[in-house]
């Protein structure tokens, strides 16, 4: 199993970007590591230090298997 975060950040005037990315062998297991992604965003808060500097947030959780994917967004107003 393949995990990993990625985050972006551009400049104060964009959005910051976190990916929480998971690797599913099967298809059957898509949505379920999909909803683990986007708990882990919540539970790890990822945001948090980003709060006081960027108006914007956008986190994804996103989960894998071969050439399918199941992508869920999550936006976070700070300002």
């Amino acid at each position: 199993v393949m995990a990993g975060m990625i985050s972006l950040c551009m400049s104060q005037l964009m959005p910051v970007i976190f990916f929480e990315i998971k690797y599913v062998k099967t298809l059957e297991a898509l949505e379920k590591k999909c909803n683990e992604a986007e708990d882990q965003i919540n539970e790890r808060r990822y945001e948090k230090n980003m709060r006081d500097d960027f108006d914007k947030v956008l986190c994804y959780g996103i989960s894998l298997s071969k050439k399918r994917c199941i992508t869920k967004k999550k936006q976070i107003q700070t300002l």
